[in-house]
């Protein structure tokens, strides 16, 4: 075995941590072998055809480990929200939210939207999401994932973790996927090596450190914090776990980890030598005494809120329901709509309730389903409504492989394979967007450019 290539201070500190030969065997395998590709299946669509779902991952109900690594942006499933392609270990965190069952909760460091999409997936019918992405062009990535998703339980974020705890004790969960010196990446990304050093190491434990104290007034009393990274070190993790512990009023909760996670009581370490996956740790703590900062306080009184957005109009709000039901749950209240920034929201019960109270503290960039904007009595529908698992819209045009790449790719479309006027554009049971066939003569796409394949 060789350690060639690995950072020196790394080597010297896994081998503290883990035991020479233990550490070794880690060694070898970030260097010498080829990283897992794995998927996860969105379990309200139809599951593509084109993937070879035969490996299944034992800790993740729908989570799939694949024998190669194909073409994944010429899979149009992948544009519907049918899977996620999503690191293999990562997928435990999702699997600690549905047995929770939270009310309402907080992904704080979400883009590019694997566990948000995962969580959006595992929790309760009426429960609503926060998937929160501090930096803009990375919050607009994991707006685009979570409506593909279509779930619609979701509220897409951009702010800093201050903001959200200046919301008084509002989440029963938090998930903190916290930024890491990315010891997870070695194998995958070579160049990663390179960048790693302890200063940074140092740095991104202060830095994580810091992003759960500013967060941690949000969570309940009794609630419960994951925090997790992609990294090895126990500076990071355990150490940082115990730093929680002791300064913000916290203990860790024992969990059933899968075979091969190495459990060491404050958490539990996905090493790529033990599992099939290229690395995570996870820890699930819960908050055991309020924070200083909401003692005494009522921390949600919504009707002290502004109130941004509107509700629609009767007559628009019957013309909408030809667009969307409740396919999630049949026997759940209808959407209610609201109106703002030129464009009309749909919202399940309890977003519809809390949505104003959000916008109060945080930068909201996407929330529940977009429907589009109303233009002479008709719907001029968003894209998201056509990837949302709720959408009833009869009127589809289906397509075959090679139409659904052209429509991807935002190609000359065909008028005899579309109908006339809107229609939501279908390939193998999946939504992927919506065209206007104009009276047999032409077909205009309304795909977004932003979206498209470019070759």
């Amino acid at each position: 075995m060789t350690t060639v290539s690995l950072p020196d201070k790394f080597v010297q500190n896994t081998k503290e941590h883990l035991g020479t030969q233990n550490a070794e065997v880690l060694f070898d395998t970030l260097l010498n072998t080829k990283p897992v590709t794995a998927v996860r299946t969105n379990i309200l669509k139809q599951i593509p055809t084109q993937l070879e779902l035969t490996n299944p991952i034992s800790w993740c109900a729908n989570g799939f480990i694949l024998n190669a690594r194909p073409n994944f942006t010429h899979i149009p499933q992948l544009h519907a929200g049918a899977f996620y392609v999503q690191e293999s270990s990562s997928m435990f965190v999702g699997e600690i939210v549905r047995k929770l069952k939270p009310n309402r909760a907080l992904d704080l460091c979400a883009a590019p939207g694997g566990k948000s999409t995962h969580i959006s997936s595992v929790i309760p019918k009426h429960s609503i999401l926060v998937a929160n992405e501090v930096i803009r062009p990375r919050a607009t990535i994991l707006a685009e994932n979570v409506q593909k998703w279509g779930q619609g339980n979701t509220i897409v974020t951009s702010s800093d973790a201050v903001r959200f705890g200046r919301m008084g004790e509002y989440f029963d969960l938090i998930v903190v996927d916290a930024p890491c010196s990315g010891e997870g990446m070695f194998r995958k990304d070579p160049q990663s090596r390179e960048q790693w050093s302890w200063e940074n190491v140092n740095l991104c434990a202060d830095r994580s450190r810091r992003i759960v104290a500013d967060v941690w007034p949000a969570l309940q009393t009794g609630g419960q914090m994951i925090y997790s990274t992609c990294t090895f070190n126990r500076l990071e993790n355990e150490e940082t776990v115990q730093w929680i512990c002791k300064n913000l009023g916290a203990e860790v909760v024992q969990i059933q980890y899968p075979q091969g996670a190495m459990d060491t009581g404050f958490g539990a370490h996905f090493f790529p030598h033990l599992v099939q996956g290229e690395g995570l740790y996870v820890a699930l703590l819960q908050k055991t005494q309020p924070s200083e900062d909401n003692q005494n306080t009522n921390s949600y009184n919504a009707k002290a809120m502004k109130t941004p957005l509107a509700k629609l109009p009767k007559p628009d709000t019957e013309l909408l329901k030809q667009w969307i039901g409740n396919n999630i749950d049949a026997n759940a209240a209808e959407k209610e709509f609201r109106i703002g920034g030129n464009a009309i929201w749909a919202y399940g019960e309890q977003m519809a309730q809390e949505i104003d109270y959000i916008m109060n503290f945080v930068s909201v960039i996407y929330s529940g389903i977009e429907m589009g904007v109303i233009y002479h009595n008709e719907l001029k529908p968003a894209h998201a409504l056509s990837l949302a698992v709720d959408c009833v819209f009869t009127e589809e045009s289906h397509l075959d492989y090679d139409e659904a790449i052209n429509f991807l790719k935002k190609g000359t479309l065909s008028p005899n394979v579309y109908k006339n006027g809107v229609s939501r554009v279908m390939f193998e049971g999946v939504g992927l967007g919506w065209a206007k066939g104009i009276a047999g003569k032409r077909v205009n796409s309304l795909y977004p450019a932003p979206w498209r394949i470019l070759k």
